[in-house]
């Protein structure tokens, strides 16, 4: 308590809460419509402004409690220099023409101790836990230096120590086992009897690894993997037969049927969109990129696709065609810009304010 108490009475500022403020923003396409309206509404109250708006389809947004960190620094500059009942001038943004009401000011406020004791204690406490942890690393890594074993580096920090036995080198994480991934990696980069330098994974999680021994790669027997083999070899032999039916009827006006009374196939006539979900990805990318007329051959996992294209159809009515939105990617491209020039914390009902007219 009294450390909290001296934390508090030395670093009044970090318990501040920032003025904020509630203000009505309209929105325009173009400055002459944002002073037009700005003439419009000289004299009335915020109900007979908001009755305007409404009654003129003006888009505008009512905000509530919002500090100055919240709001691009064009609006802010402007929001937070008015008084209560004040009307901006046209403030330009990347995105539209803004004209700003306030309606209630809350002024800086000073927390008192009670009110930000629980901020005190998880910021101490955080402190804490961070020098016992940096005070934990250093000593590991000093005893790595003076030739610690893995056991003894364990026993003398109250560590534990798990073993993995045989690891094989993978590609990827293992089953979503960030820490078993990184030890393995690391295991397959060292040499044996080698306790590893300290590695960090995240802020959290750290490692040292000690390799006990190393099996070197053989060939597995033949009898060990005769059935994978054998049918990965049949596999190939039948997809290079398919392979060679295809080039040598590939000129023949009936090439299709030939195969598929070569493999005891039926043959099917489908209409297939790019965006059919009844067809693995790589056998709809050979359908459209094919030319009239000719056979491709596509495999996908354990299945064999062979198609021949026989016609090409286009939309024939624009109002089929499924309009484009750019809703998500002007919100990132916007979000990227404001986050390059100020460090904010985002408030996604203003965002969705300014870019919701378009």
């Amino acid at each position: 308590d009294n450390e909290m108490r001296a934390y508090y009475d030395s670093n009044k500022s970090l318990f501040l809460d920032p003025e904020k403020r509630d203000f009505i923003q309209f929105n325009f396409r173009e400055a002459e419509e944002a002073s037009e309206f700005k003439n419009k509404i000289s004299g009335l109250n915020i109900q007979e402004i908001i009755k305007l708006a409404n009654d003129n389809n003006i888009k505008f947004n009512d905000f509530s409690s919002v500090s100055s960190v919240e709001v691009l620094e064009e609006l802010s500059n402007v929001i937070f220099n008015l008084n209560v009942g004040d009307v901006s001038h046209v403030v330009e943004t990347p995105l539209a023409k803004h004209l700003i009401i306030i309606k209630n000011i809350y002024t800086e406020n000073q927390k008192t101790f009670e009110q930000s004791i629980e901020e005190i204690s998880s910021t101490l406490i955080e402190v804490e836990t961070n020098n016992y942890l940096l005070d934990l690393k250093n000593n590991i890594s000093q005893e790595i230096l003076d030739g610690f074993s893995l056991d003894e580096i364990a026993a003398s920090n109250s560590l534990n120590v798990e073993l993995i036995k045989k690891a094989e080198r993978q590609i990827g994480q293992i089953d979503n086992d960030l820490i078993k991934s990184e030890v393995i990696a690391k295991g397959f980069s060292s040499n044996k009897d080698f306790v590893s330098d300290l590695i960090d994974i995240d802020d959290d999680k750290s490692i040292v690894v000690n390799v006990d021994e190393i099996f070197e790669e053989k060939p597995y027997n033949l009898n060990d993997v005769f059935k994978l083999v054998s049918n990965d070899w049949i596999k190939t032999l039948k997809i290079e037969a398919l392979e060679k039916k295809i080039d040598e009827t590939s000129k023949d006006s009936n090439s299709l049927k030939n195969i598929a009374d070569y493999t005891s196939s039926e043959i099917t006539n489908y209409n297939i969109s790019f965006d059919d979900i009844n067809y693995p990805s790589i056998f709809k990318t050979n359908v459209f990129k094919n030319e009239i007329d000719k056979i491709s051959l596509s495999i996908a996992n354990e299945e064999i696709y062979i198609s021949k294209l026989k016609k090409i159809s286009f939309p024939e009515k624009e109002e089929n065609i499924k309009p484009l939105s750019l809703l998500g990617e002007l919100r990132g491209s916007f979000g990227n810009e404001i986050f390059k020039n100020k460090k904010i914390s985002t408030n996604d009902n203003l965002i969705q304010a300014l870019i919701s007219q378009y």
